[in-house]
């Protein structure tokens, strides 16, 4: 089972995330997506092991 998740996760972090500008808002029909000109995001830091998923986000001041 572990493995199944360890290989899902791979396969998952080699998709592009395309999230730099997107925010999201609760509907009545769920989440929606959207674009936010004013959110931007420098540099992303992934880090994957079995026991842990850490994410660093760098954002400009």
């Amino acid at each position: 089972m572990k493995l199944l998740h360890t290989v899902g996760l791979l396969l998952v972090s080699t998709l592009p995330a395309l999230s730099n500008d997107t925010s999201a808002v609760l509907t009545i029909g769920g989440l929606e997506f959207v674009t936010n000109a004013d959110i931007v995001m420098a540099s992303e830091e992934l880090f994957i092991t079995v026991d842990e998923i850490r994410v660093v986000y760098a954002v400009p001041q």
